[in-house]
């Protein structure tokens, strides 16, 4: 039941709707000192369905979002592989789910478009992290009904963990939360030459076990001594 949050109630469904599930886009002025924040109009396009736990690239201008978790109707549900419902959530024709959709938005415009993509998709998910390097994307990990997407023989499947990247070939992973729930606080290097993980030792202490948590580089990527972690 609803708190001191502000929600939302269909009153044909009987369906609550949580606000922070309704896509809306907010803006922060970087270079005013005031930091004042804006409400995001959209000018022309279609919103997407509303979602949580999705991720973002920006290339050219453009912000480019990836999979995630939300509700649909079931009219709106044209391909179950591009979205899984989560049988254990749903109400009349309103169903829960994860997606693999890639949505974009132009903030020139304020247009959102859904792009054509081509090749094999990755499958729905959501709690996933994501990077891009030159004019690719990345997705990595994520969860798909009781199941954290595994990255290969190594590291081991998890959601809510960082990747970023920390060279012009090069990705780091960092913690997460493993498929039995448990944060930890490994770190993962990716070469994208030679397409192989590598585990990276760390110097002088073990950061703590984190998932949700951020990553950020700051001057010359290299690990050991230029990166900082928030």
């Amino acid at each position: 039941l609803p708190n001191d949050e502000l929600w939302l109630y269909d009153l044909e469904n009987g369906l609550w709707l949580h606000e922070s599930l309704l896509f809306q886009l907010y803006s922060v002025d970087l270079q005013d000192e005031r930091f004042s924040w804006r409400r995001v109009t959209l000018r022309s396009g279609s919103l997407p369905s509303p979602r949580d736990k999705l991720s973002c690239w920006v290339h050219e201008g453009r912000i480019i979002y990836f999979g995630g978790y939300g509700h649909k109707p079931l009219s709106a549900i044209h391909d179950p592989k591009s979205f899984i419902v989560d049988e254990a959530s749903w109400a009349e024709d309103i169903f829960w789910g994860w997606n693999n959709e890639v949505q974009e938005f132009d903030p020139e415009r304020s247009r959102w478009t859904e792009p054509q993509t081509f090749g094999r998709a990755p499958p729905p998910r959501a709690a996933h992290a994501s990077a891009s390097i030159g004019s690719k994307g990345y997705v990595c990990g994520g969860r798909i009904k009781e199941t954290r997407t595994k990255l290969g023989l190594a590291p081991v499947g998890r959601s809510w963990h960082t990747l970023t990247a920390v060279s012009d070939t090069s990705l780091f992973l960092f913690g997460g939360l493993s498929v039995d729930c448990r944060p930890m606080s490994d770190g993962w290097m990716f070469n994208l030459e030679t397409k192989g993980w590598t585990e990276m030792e760390y110097y002088d202490c073990i950061p703590q076990a984190l998932f949700r948590s951020g990553f950020l580089v700051c001057g010359t990527p290299r690990i050991k001594e230029e990166t900082q972690m928030l």
